[in-house]
C-alpha cells in the first residue's frame, strides 16, 4: 500500500514549495493541509501545527487520521520543520513513516542544525488526551514513549533521524549540508506578466507584536506606518496601494477590537489584500513574488525579502526596516 503524501503549508513559500513537489508526484495519493491564513480549495485547515499547545497539537493529529483513517497506511508528512511537540511526536508514532522538509524562508538557510531550547512538555497529561481520543492505537504510540517524550532532544531540522526522506527548496543556501536535498530551479524572466499593473503589494509584519511592545504609541506608530508607506520609492512609482496583513493579524483583528480599530485605520491606505480579485490562472497562496504585482513594499523583516530578490528585479520591490531601536 502506497504511503499518503500529506502536504502541511503554513504560509507562501511552504505552499509553493509543496504544490511543485505534488506537481512532480501526480499518480501519488495525496492530502493538503493549511494553516496561518493559507485557504486552498480541497485542503483542510488548520491553526497551525500545535507549537507546544497540547490540545492544537491533538488536533492537528486527528486531522491527520480523519484524512486517512486506515490504520495499515502510513503517512509521507512534508512540512517546514520538525521542531516542537509535533517534531518530537512524530519520532515516536509508527503511523507517520517518515518526513521530508520544505524550505519555510529564512530560517532554513540560518538555523540549519538548530536544537531549540527545550520546552517541558506535561507527558502526564499528553497521555491522558492521547487516552481520552483513542489515539494511541491509530497513531501507533506506546505509552511509554508518551510518558518518556522529553527525552528526545527538539531540533528543528534533523537529517539525521531515520525517518528522514529529504528537503525541497527554491534557495541554494537552504538546507546545506543535508542529504537528498533537491532544489526547484525556476526561471524568473526579466519581463514577468503583470497581472496587477501600476500597483504595489505591501507586505506587513505582525503589527500586533509591534503595538503589543508599545501599548501607549499606538497613534504615532499608526501615523509612522501610513507615512512610511505612502513615501516609500514604490509608491511614488505606482497608483494603487494593496495590504497584506499577517495572518497573526487577521487572528487578533477578529477578537481584538482596539487592534480591529487600528487596521481600520492602516486600510485607509489602500485595499487589503483579501479583497483583491485575483485572475484565474494565478493562484494567490503562492509566493508573494510570483503574483504579478507591479513592485512589492515589504516592511520590517520577512521572509518574502528573499523570494523577491531571488524572482524579481531590483527595481521592483523595496525592503523598510521598521524594527531598528525606538
Amino acid at each position: 500500500m502506497d504511503e499518503l503524501r500529506i502536504y502541511y503549508s503554513h504560509n507562501p513559500i511552504t505552499y509553493t514549495l509543496n504544490k511543485l513537489i505534488a506537481q512532480q508526484n501526480p499518480d501519488s495519493p495525496s492530502q493538503q493541509i493549511t494553516a496561518r491564513g493559507i485557504e486552498s480549495e480541497g485542503a483542510i485547515s488548520v491553526l497551525d501545527d500545535g507549537v507546544w499547545n497540547i490540545e492544537r497539537t491533538v488536533t492537528f493529529l486527528k486531522t491527520l487520521l480523519s484524512i486517512n483513517p486506515i490504520h495499515q497506511q502510513l503517512l509521507h508528512l512534508f512540512l517546514p520543520h520538525t521542531g516542537y511537540l509535533l517534531g518530537k511526536l512524530i519520532k515516536i508514532t509508527r503511523k507517520i513513516s517518515c518526513y521530508s522538509y520544505v524550505e519555510e524562508g529564512q530560517y532554513s538557510s540560518n538555523k540549519i542544525y538548530g536544537f531549540q531550547s527545550q520546552q517541558e512538555v506535561d507527558c502526564e497529561t499528553l497521555l491522558e488526551r492521547f487516552e481520552q481520543e483513542d489515539l494511541l492505537v491509530s497513531l501507533g504510540i506506546q505509552k511509554e514513549d508518551v510518558l518518556n517524550l522529553n527525552e528526545i532532544n527538539n531540533f528543528f531540522y534533523d537529517c539525521e533521524h531515520p525517518k528522514y526522506r529529504g528537503a525541497y527548496s527554491l534557495s541554494s543556501n537552504a538546507f546545506k549540508g543535508f542529504p537528498n536535498v533537491q532544489r526547484f530551479n525556476i526561471d524568473a524572466p526579466k519581463e514577468r506578466k503583470i497581472h496587477f499593473p501600476e500597483t504595489t503589494l505591501v507586505a506587513l509584519p505582525p503589527l500586533f507584536q509591534l503595538l503589543s511592545s508599545h501599548p501607549g504609541n499606538v497613534k504615532e506608530i499608526e501615523a509612522n506606518l501610513i507615512h512610511l508607506i505612502q513615501t516609500s520609492k514604490c509608491a511614488q512609482r505606482t497608483k494603487k496601494l494593496v495590504l497584506k496583513l499577517h495572518p497573526q493579524d487577521l487572528l487578533w483583528k477578529e477578537t481584538h477590537e482596539a487592534f480591529k480599530s487600528f487596521i481600520q485605520t492602516l486600510s485607509t491606505v489602500g485595499t487589503t489584500f483579501n479583497e483583491i480579485d485575483f485572475p484565474d490562472e494565478v493562484d494567490r497562496n503562492v509566493e508573494l513574488a510570483f503574483l504579478g504585482f507591479q513592485n512589492y513594499l515589504v516592511m520590517g523583516q520577512s521572509s518574502a525579502a528573499l523570494y523577491l530578490e531571488q524572482f524579481a528585479s531590483r527595481d521592483e520591490f523595496e525592503v523598510i526596516d521598521i524594527t531598528g531601536p525606538d
